[in-house]
C-alpha cells in the first residue's frame, strides 16, 4: 500500500501498488482546486 498525493502534492488516500499508477494517471488523485475552493468560513 502507499499513498496518493493531490495536486498539490498534499497526502490524498490509501491505495494499492497495482493501483497507484491509475489513479496517479493525470499526475495527481481527486480533482484539481485552489485556494479559492479551501475557504472555511467560521460562525462565531
Amino acid at each position: 500500500m502507499t499513498f496518493t498525493r493531490d495536486c498539490h502534492g498534499i497526502t490524498f488516500r490509501l491505495v494499492c501498488f497495482d493501483c497507484y499508477d491509475k489513479v496517479m494517471g493525470k499526475g495527481y488523485d481527486g480533482a484539481y482546486y485552489t485556494e479559492a475552493d479551501e475557504c472555511i468560513e467560521e460562525d462565531y
